[in-house]
């Protein structure tokens, strides 16, 4: 029997705004061109990313189109020139035709289908303002039961490796402006599965719990130690733990997925006691910007219902989309990304959804939270986000760990509520808001409880794991360490 293709397959090549700067005449072009059109002259070129802003220059509504285009009659297509002078050929979100001068930007959008079912991905230019247009799933549930308000956190724990890389380093070899950043990487000893066990040893020190107790293990993570084989059972053989295990992926996520499911295994009673872990040794290409901020650590959350330091104030919400900002094929060591596009369509509208959800949901504001905890890919994105939602600096600098830490992708959000829980006193309330390329934020609201007193100091507090240590390197002895280079066959 023939079996027929799939109906729907998906490219996630991305085409970027890259231009030429002629160093000669100093004039930009739009493309990547190998003689200046301006000069003539050859060998002093460079290629340059454009900016994604600028105002309409032309616009031009197609009614009869080419092929692959058809369902989109009529669309608008046009000129726009960009913040830096450049015209670029422009496709606009928009079927009505644009007004010159109009203030527009680009966004990653789906162009078209092609004959053999790939589905194509492009820059598209819409007007300032509006945000792209995949329709959010968001998870509203209000109500919560007497058994989720015993829910909560039991015990936490966290690994970071003690090897450390500067911001400034790592630009001194590419001739970069200095970045001021620290983040962790691994030694030779160091990976995923190692940072997941030894955050878990810490995790049932706080809880005073031994491994059998534990039912249900996730691990979420998107550098798993083996493409087929779970990190989770490497976890529990080694707490003895003969209940569930699993791993889980949703790139900077995935821990806080982990905690839902345990949350809502421990709340309708199948289990006792379920361990969410997330943990993360992340890569970054060579001279690439996440060189910069892609860091390694690990943390783990005990959830049960019996003795919580931190309390469930009502389920969850979440806000989830399909937007493509950073991926990595299979075989691919490297991750890519969208440049500028993680930010506005992806990393502050997801972060904000969830955020704005679970707040109206609780009937609070952000004076109500003690603390606030972001997903943290940079040191300004956490700031930005807290303002977009009303906080303060004082309430994101306790869990603001990545000027010493990195971005460390699934621990990023959760190391930062370790650390806050650290310092938080009973009744605290604290608000987490995860995010995951691809995209989706996780929101929780936690009651800090009086047993927080008597565990705070069971294991290894997550600042003193940044301040003690700590080994900094040279950039050759990191890309070693990374397997960025290796030795000859």
């Amino acid at each position: 029997m023939e079996i027929p293709p799939p109906l729907y397959k998906r490219s996630l090549s991305v085409e970027k705004l890259s231009g030429t700067h002629c160093e000669s005449c100093d004039d930009l072009f739009y493309g990547e061109i190998e003689v200046c059109t301006n000069c003539g002259r050859q060998g002093k070129l460079e290629t340059i990313k454009l900016p994604w802003e600028g105002k309409v220059y032309s616009s031009s509504t197609i009614h009869k189109a080419q092929q692959g285009f058809e369902d989109k009659l009529p669309y608008t297509t046009g000129t726009v020139e960009l913040t830096n002078g450049v015209k670029v050929p422009a496709l606009f979100d928009h079927n009505d035709r644009m007004i010159i001068g109009e203030e527009v930007k680009a966004k990653i959008g789906r162009i078209r289908k092609t004959q053999n079912g790939l589905v194509v991905y492009r820059p598209v230019w819409e007007r300032r303002g509006e945000y792209s247009k995949p329709k959010p799933r968001i998870n509203n549930s209000v109500k919560s039961s007497d058994n989720l308000r015993e829910v909560g956190i039991e015990g936490y724990g966290v690994y970071i490796p003690r090897f450390r890389i500067k911001g400034e380093e790592v630009a001194r070899v590419w001739g970069e402006n200095p970045v001021k950043s620290i983040k962790s990487f691994p030694s030779k000893w160091d990976e995923t599965g190692a940072y997941a066990m030894n955050a878990t040893l810490s995790a049932l020190k706080h809880s005073g719990l031994d491994g059998k107790d534990i039912e249900e293990i996730i691990v979420g993570s998107e550098s798993h130690p083996y493409a087929v084989k779970p990190t989770a059972t490497i976890v529990a053989g080694l707490i003895d733990s003969s209940g569930g295990a699993v791993d889980t992926e949703f790139a900077c996520k995935a821990a806080t997925e982990g905690m839902k499911f345990i949350m809502a295994q421990v709340e309708n009673g199948f289990i006792n006691y379920g361990l969410a872990i997330g943990a993360d040794s992340a890569q970054a290409k060579p001279n690439d910007d996440l060189e910069y901020f892609a860091a390694d650590g690990g943390v783990a959350f005990i959830i049960g219902k019996n003795k919580p330091i931190a309390r469930l104030e009502g389920r969850p919400t979440s806000y989830t989309t399909d937007t493509p900002d950073f991926w990595r094929r299979e075989y691919q060591y490297y991750p890519q990304h969208g440049g500028r596009f993680t930010g506005d369509p992806a990393y502050f509208k997801h972060i904000v959804g969830a955020g704005k959800g679970i707040m109206e949901k609780a009937g609070m504001k952000p004076s109500d939270f003690n603390y606030v905890i972001f997903h943290q890919p940079n040191g300004k994105f956490p700031f930005r986000v807290g303002k977009m939602l009303g906080f303060e600096k004082k309430q994101i600098e306790p869990g603001w760990l990545v000027s010493k830490l990195g971005n460390t992708y699934s621990g990023s959000s959760p190391l930062g509520l370790t650390a806050t829980l650290d310092i938080s006193e009973p009744g605290d309330k604290i608000l987490i808001v995860s995010y995951g390329s691809g995209a989706g934020s996780d929101a929780f609201i936690f009651e800090v409880t009086d047993r927080i007193k008597e565990v705070k100091d069971l294991a290894p507090r997550t600042r003193e794991l940044l301040d003690k240590n700590r080994n900094y390197l040279e950039y050759g002895e990191y890309a070693k360490f990374r397997q960025k280079i290796k030795k000859a066959d």
